[in-house]
């Protein structure tokens, strides 16, 4: 399936099977796609805001320059897909598999990424504040020069043990967190939500991609 530049918006397309699928520069904000086989899949550049994608299959997919903010991407496979630049901004990424993700520059400003395998996944640069990584695995994940809150991780986050610290060092522009209120994210669930003013500094929502540079 080819569909370069093509305009999907708010397509169903659960359970599809579009492994190897060049999707490069689609609008697919608001479609349903949860289940979808999109291994190895050209995602490059591709409009997912407010998509569900609850259960995917993305390993290996190039999503580089993506915009998937407000996503549901809660339990999807993203390992050893490549995220770089991409837009993962207030994302639900729960649960998610992103082994030896590459997730280099990334914006996951908000992103709940409680419960996901982030082990061995490359995250220079990426942008964290306000993420939640309660329990995530981050063995082996390479985190230099990483936009991360003072808090983020938590007491149940593994595989940082005592490397903790070099997550933290030179992180930019890190607070505590301001106290919480509810709101339902795209899966319809509800999760503890930032309140009060954030930093200035956040990914700009753009009608494309993920944020200017």
């Amino acid at each position: 399936m080819d569909s370069a530049n093509g305009i999907v918006t708010k397509a169903d397309l659960e359970g599809v099977d579009l492994r190897g699928a060049n999707l490069a520069d689609a609008d697919l904000s608001g479609a349903d796609l949860e289940g979808v086989d999109l291994a190895g899949a050209n995602l490059r550049r591709v409009d997912l805001r407010g998509a569900k994608l609850s259960g995917a299959k993305l390993s290996r997919a190039d999503l580089r320059e993506a915009n998937l903010s407000g996503a549901c991407l809660s339990a999807a496979d993203l390992s050893r897909a490549d995220l770089r630049e991409a837009n993962l901004f207030d994302a639900n990424l729960r649960g998610a598999d992103l082994r030896e993700a590459n997730l280099e520059g990334a914006k996951l400003w908000s992103a709940d990424l409680r419960e996901a395998d982030l082990s061995g996944a490359e995250m220079r640069r990426a942008e964290l504040a306000y993420a939640r990584l309660y329990g995530a695995n981050l063995e082996g994940a390479k985190g230099r020069g990483v936009v991360l809150p003072v808090d983020a991780l938590g007491p149940c986050s593994t595989g940082l043990g005592d490397r903790a610290h070099r997550w933290r060092r030179g992180v930019v522009g890190h607070r505590r967190r301001r106290p919480r209120s509810h709101k339902v994210d795209s899966c319809g669930r509800d999760y503890a939500h930032q309140t009060g003013r954030r930093p200035e500094r956040r990914p700009e929502m753009t009608d494309r991609l993920g944020g200017s540079r």
